[in-house]
């Protein structure tokens, strides 16, 4: 007889995060740039647009407005070789009616690809040009923690090219990387959890599980992250364990949840051109626990 998978265990554990975006829910200003990184759970934990990078290029200071002397960008990307751009809270609403990424309602949040629009194109800085969608990202950046449980409740999209994730960055912005769960949506049956880190042979390791069409019904994605080990749950049951590298341990990871489009020389490859519409991925909660 197969032994019954374990289930995810919080005996103990602290509740420092239950956001479950209701109506109104506004992001923080693009232009606010960290000082220092803080707990999650602290009193004034908000979140923000974009993705937070070690290292931005000063691009058009009218893009990347100066914050403290450094440019600060009103979008970013995954690094330059998806198909998308992402914008931050104060380029949001200088978008066309209609082609915001990320609306709230009905208590979900709501993060989608779209087309991007002539007139968006016009304020994308030059490192940006050519990109031809408009990409969602939600970050906890500078609010982190170190060990505990991270979960999030969502329907993942369905299309060729779009590639949702869940996941986590070092909040010093050094390397590493834990992905509690990353969808090709061209195949919404399997998900993917993978970290990565300098130590790991090859850079990373991870698994991935054949189940059912995530795209159809809500689940809940979680991992414990433990000086010893991460264990990642789907529907708050076991499904993988990767022994924490050393080069993570002690360090505070934070949040990040994102739908980008892939292009043909990337994972996820390239969306159907005759495609103009992609359902976006709705999360219900995000959690954490502390230890």
């Amino acid at each position: 007889m197969a032994t019954p998978p374990k289930k995810l265990d919080l005996t103990g554990a602290t509740q420092v995060l239950n956001e479950t975006f209701p109506k109104g829910f506004t992001f923080r200003p693009g232009g606010t740039r960290p000082r220092a990184i803080k707990k999650i759970g602290n009193p004034g934990f908000d979140w923000a647009l974009g993705y937070q990078w070690p290292k931005q290029p000063p691009q058009d200071p009218q893009f990347w407005p100066p914050v403290d002397g450094r440019p600060y960008p009103s979008w970013s990307d995954m690094g330059g070789r998806t198909a998308d751009a992402v914008p931050n809270a104060d380029m949001l609403p200088r978008l066309p009616a209609g082609s915001s990424p990320v609306t709230v309602y009905g208590g979900m949040l709501a993060l989608q690809v779209r087309r991007m629009p002539e007139a968006a194109k016009k304020t994308l800085p030059a490192v940006y040009a050519g990109k031809e969608f408009v990409g969602a990202a939600v970050i906890s950046y500078p609010y982190a923690m170190t060990y505990g449980v991270v979960a999030m409740h969502a329907k993942m999209p369905k299309g060729k090219g779009l590639w949702p994730a869940f996941w986590l960055l070092p909040a010093d912005l050094a390397d590493g990387e834990i992905d509690v769960v990353e969808v090709l949506c061209k195949e919404p049956t399997v998900a993917y959890q993978t970290v990565h880190a300098r130590d790991i042979k090859g850079g990373r390791t991870g698994t991935f599980q054949r189940g059912p069409d995530l795209s159809a019904a809500y689940h809940e994605y979680a991992a414990e992250i433990k000086p010893d080990f991460i264990d990642f749950y789907f529907d708050r049951l076991l499904v993988s364990s990767i022994p924490t590298p050393p080069s993570l341990r002690g360090r505070p990871f934070y949040l990040l949840i994102n739908v980008s489009m892939g292009t043909k020389d990337t994972w996820p490859g390239p969306p159907d051109p005759k495609q103009t519409y992609w359902d976006p991925m709705l999360v219900t909660y995000v959690k954490a626990w502390q230890r």
